[in-house]
């Protein structure tokens, strides 16, 4: 690690002795943070006078010059830029890529034997494009889509076309949302009762509001869709708790034949883990997580908030919680025997084990990936 890293990372100026003119984009693996050179921010308009963008971050030296790392929301401001360099591409273009990009994915799926795949967010261009595919009999995986990144307003009147039950032998479903609350707990982006233990001036970013996503619940409460919510950090996870609850009053209906979900749920303040079963609230998690990030987790929240909040998935059980399982990817790889794994041994790749109490039997790893993720036909 540098001498000269900001909050562990690396800044850009290799990269930039490396691209001096030639913007350049890195996606981090999480989604959750973005690095570029400095003709990436240039254009972009990014200086040492822009403002941190709502629910981001500009990460910056002591000078005030950005490092290249734009945390959560702050990797929009690059996107007009990106979407200039895409618009050279004709219609035509763009499609052959987009195939190409669903005959490579198809083949990682099913070389790791995985026939069903749940797209956790795509927009109604997208869903149009699987649907064109499916017509064709082009789709190699099943596909179980969630709508996202359209408005509320957009939402509200186009749900109904766009919802689509299995029937048969189909290959594409949709009938769910995807929202993000927070951010990721490696980018301290995850949004905490309290504030970090290693960057105590700050409790997480807001990444969609709650007001926003308590609309959505809304209508997907009068469309009769699911609503998954990302939620890491245990004031995300409560946070998403209450707006539920508040959106199936307003609606008037039972909330627990939803079957609405958080995503991730990774950590849960002991006071909300018995809401999950009282309220039906899915806790769709990625076992293999605790694998990876489990060994500098402590380092965030400090020991006695690590243990007390993270992956309890025993104390789910016992509160009747329905614990689903996946492997994130392409945040984690897409090989569920290795998640499996993770379910029952909370191995970490250290090779100490990250509090084992809450490890699965191989029977209840087993259901977490297979009649638990039923859809139902709801």
């Amino acid at each position: 690690m540098p001498d000269d890293a900001v909050d562990g990372v690396p800044r850009n100026d290799t990269l930039n002795a490396v691209s001096p003119n030639n913007p350049v984009s890195l996606g981090h693996a999480s989604g959750h943070a973005g690095y570029f050179n400095g003709a990436a921010l240039a254009a972009a308009g990014i200086d040492d006078d822009t403002l941190d963008p709502a629910g981001g971050t500009i990460v910056r030296a002591p000078d005030g010059r950005a490092t290249g790392l734009m945390r959560e929301t702050a990797q929009r401001l690059l996107s007009e830029v990106i979407g200039i360099y895409q618009g050279r591409l004709t219609p035509e273009e763009m499609e052959q890529i987009d195939r190409e990009r669903v005959i490579l994915a198809a083949d990682e799926a099913l070389r790791h034997g995985i026939t069903s795949f749940q797209d956790a967010g795509t927009s109604f261009e997208g869903i149009d494009f699987f649907r064109k595919l499916e017509e064709e009999g082009n789709l190699p995986v099943r596909l179980y889509v969630m709508v996202r990144r359209e408005s509320n307003e957009v939402m509200d009147v186009a749900l109904p076309a766009y919802k689509m039950l299995p029937e048969g032998n189909d290959f594409l479903t949709v009938r769910s949302i995807k929202r993000q609350i927070d951010g990721a707990l490696g980018a301290h982006g995850a949004w905490l009762l309290e504030p970090y233990e290693d960057l105590t001036e700050t409790a997480g970013l807001v990444l969609e509001s709650v007001e926003d996503i308590e609309r959505t619940a809304e209508i997907a409460a009068k469309h009769g869709f699911q609503v998954n919510t990302h939620a890491i950090g245990d004031r995300g996870v409560r946070e998403v708790l209450d707006l539920y609850e508040r959106a199936w009053a307003t609606a008037e209906v039972d909330g627990a034949d939803l079957r609405w979900r958080i995503e991730h749920s990774q950590h849960i303040d002991p006071a909300d883990v018995p809401r999950f079963g009282a309220l039906g609230v899915v806790a769709a998690i990625q076992a293999i997580h605790g694998s990876s990030d489990g060994p500098w987790i402590p380092s965030r929240l400090g020991e006695e908030r690590a243990k007390a909040t993270s992956q309890p998935w025993r104390d789910l059980f016992n509160t009747g919680a329905l614990v689903t399982n996946g492997t994130d990817v392409p945040v984690e790889p897409i090989d569920a025997i290795a998640s499996y794994y993770a379910s029952v041994s909370r191995m970490m790749v250290n090779g100490e084990k990250f509090y084992p109490e809450h490890a699965m039997t191989r029977e209840e790893a087993l259901q977490t990936y297979t009649h638990q993720q039923c859809d139902c036909g709801l």
